[in-house]
């Protein structure tokens, strides 16, 4: 619907000289609650306070209230946030996310910053950009070798969810808690926090141990009986990709550790380091065993198994060792 032709936009305001009818529509659609409703303001740049009340107004009147009941404005910060990202992405991020992934990663990030603030926002970006950099070594040889990801390594929305979709799901957990009254320091919450960081840090090992085994392993063995076999093979391991995913299983821990997910104790990220490293190693033999068998074993289903995994391990071994 085009702007009437009584209506103009003067800076920071609507002037109009129209008809009583037309002037007490229009009056009601400025006020603040109604203002973004107005189906002839969606082609005009909109004044930052107004679009910021309209977001926030969106998220508190939203159905989905229940999962972002940690603040009108960390919401309305989230939906600024990814939805800038994601048109920069658009133009600047397409050898790591296709255009379809785009979507899906913004999604999820809103979610993620709704619910567990920067800290999950972050954590998550980090295993982005580390997992497309490894994914990106010696990548022409991979690819000749025929052992390359997909699309020339640029990740598909089944990627982003594989990845990610055990991260989420705590967050949700996380956020349905909140929203219960239930005390951010109790048991519970911190669950969820564990699960998070485990899940990233189990999926990141994940990733840099496949990428740099593929890219500098020497020697590759069959997890199962230790046969030597060719890189790329599922279920392979390496002693080079296994230090990479040592490494990355501690930085996501230790990112966590900083960033106050979890407790900033050598304890919390040792849990989540040898969390994921056990998951890892169990989805090697997954990988090894049965994946072939079996269709539905796909390699975004292993994921979702290896991080979820990698969450109650993480839970598992806090509980053990109370830590």
């Amino acid at each position: 619907m085009g702007l009437p032709t009584a209506v103009r936009w003067r800076g920071h305001r609507l002037a109009w000289t129209a008809a009583p009818l037309w002037a007490d529509r229009l009056s009601r659609w400025r006020q603040p609650s109604n203002f973004m409703r107005a189906p002839w303001v969606a082609g005009h740049r909109l004044p930052c306070y107004r679009l910021r009340h309209a977001l926030r107004t969106l998220c508190r009147n939203s159905p989905l209230r229940a999962l972002l009941p940690t603040g009108d404005a960390r919401a309305a910060t989230a939906l600024l946030v990814n939805g800038a990202l994601y048109v920069v992405g658009r133009r600047y991020a397409t050898r790591s996310l296709t255009p379809e992934a785009l979507v899906h990663a913004a999604a999820l990030g809103m979610l993620l910053w709704a619910s567990l603030g920067w800290a999950a926002w972050t954590t998550c970006v980090l295993f982005l950009v580390l997992g497309s950099v490894a994914t990106r070594v010696k990548l022409a040889e991979k690819e000749s070798r025929g052992i390359a990801e997909k699309r020339g390594g640029a990740r598909g929305p089944e990627n982003v969810w594989g990845s990610a979709a055990v991260a989420a799901a705590c967050c949700i957990l996380y956020s349905l808690w909140v929203y219960a009254g239930v005390a951010t320091g109790s048991p519970v919450m911190m669950w969820c926090k564990l699960g998070f960081v485990g899940s990233m840090a189990t999926k990141l090992s994940d990733t840099l141990a496949t990428e740099i085994g593929k890219a500098y392993g020497r020697t590759t063995y069959l997890v199962t009986n230790f046969q030597r076999v060719a890189p790329g093979t599922e279920g392979a391991i390496s002693a080079e990709g296994t230090v990479a995913g040592i490494v990355g299983s501690l930085v996501i821990a230790s990112f966590g550790a900083m960033s106050g997910l979890i407790p900033a104790t050598r304890a919390s990220v040792a849990v989540c380091a040898v969390a994921a490293l056990v998951a890892t190693t169990i989805e090697s033999v997954i990988g090894a065993t049965v994946q072939h068998r079996y269709a539905w074993l796909t390699n975004e289903t292993v994921n979702v198994m290896n991080t979820a995994l990698g969450a109650l391990l993480a839970v598992l071994f806090a509980g053990l060792f109370r830590v």
